[in-house]
């Protein structure tokens, strides 16, 4: 990773999308510029029972990490229940 790089991460769960938007400072740590949550009922039991609320839910949440850290989401982190 080098300075200035910016890091994206998503959590789906059960309930709700959840993410955030870090960037690497000079001392080589992340540092968190903002994070967004969004509800959704598309998973239960760590399985997806509406494929269109999930899809919903992370592009609500990806809209809203790019307005508040002013910046276009190319690619992420993301992290599944199983």
């Amino acid at each position: 990773m080098a300075i200035g790089d910016v890091i994206v991460g998503i959590d789906i769960g059960t309930s709700k999308v959840t993410g955030v938007v870090g960037e690497v400072n000079n001392f080589n740590q992340i540092e968190v510029i903002c994070t967004a949550k969004e509800k959704c009922d598309g998973i239960k039991k760590a399985k997806i029972i509406d494929e269109e609320e999930v899809a919903s839910a992370i592009s609500k949440l990806i809209q809203n990490l790019e307005m508040d850290a002013e910046l276009k989401i190319n690619s992420a982190y993301v992290t599944i229940p199983r």
